[in-house]
């Protein structure tokens, strides 16, 4: 239940920073989620 509920939000930003022009390789979703909040504190990426 909870891989494929947390995987459909982690997807849809890669697709909006693919669209942004930002490629972003993840193997982990952690690495996703880690990612996202630093970018979000740097105030570089908004939902």
């Amino acid at each position: 239940m909870l891989n494929s509920e947390s995987q459909k939000p982690a997807a849809y930003k890669f697709i909006s920073l693919e669209k942004s022009g930002i490629r972003l390789y993840f193997t982990k979703e952690e690495n996703v989620r880690y990612y996202f909040s630093r970018v979000k504190k740097l105030g570089k990426y908004q939902e």
